[in-house]
């Protein structure tokens, strides 16, 4: 593995299976994350493999196949996407980037979060019971009336 100057800039080149790069990342926002890496290749094969590092045990969170971009060369970008397998907690984590094929190149790995709930906790409210439900002329109507009613003081579409 190096660093190669490519998509107008610097990006890591010359790979082989095995190879790996750890970088230490910072998520700000809890939940579900999609991936977008900008890569090329002018063979088949090319692939890497994200994971994150803990207590020295690593793991695998995402996967992607580097597509032939060029005919025999490397100068042609594609972004590749996927989802991660896991979801990502607020903190500072290791990310690592393993090789799983050959011959590619990797401008850039961007994480996008698709889904932060922005709930920490759920707590369960009991509901007051049903006295009575009620038609809209207020006249008491049984759980099988089809239409708008009301329950507790509150109007709902019974269907």
């Amino acid at each position: 593995m190096d660093l190669v100057k490519g998509n107008g800039g610097t990006v890591i080149g010359y790979t082989a299976v095995g190879e790996w790069l750890e970088y230490t990342i910072n998520v700000t926002e809890p939940g579900k994350y999609a991936f977008e890496a900008t890569v090329s290749s002018g063979a088949t094969g090319g692939g890497f493999r994200l994971g994150l590092v803990k207590d020295g045990r690593v793991t695998t969170i995402g996967r992607a196949s580097v597509p032939q971009t060029g005919d025999s060369n490397w100068d042609t970008y594609k972004v590749v996407k996927g989802n991660l397998t896991k979801e990502l907690e607020v903190g500072e984590q290791i990310l690592r980037l393993t090789i799983t094929g050959a011959n590619c190149n990797i401008d850039k790995i961007e994480l996008i979060c698709t889904l932060n709930t922005g709930i920490d906790v759920v707590e369960s409210t009991p509901q007051p019971p049903v006295k009575a439900i009620y038609n809209l002329a207020g006249q008491q109507v049984d759980a099988n009336y089809k239409g708008i009613v009301i329950k507790n003081g509150k109007k709902f579409l019974n269907r």
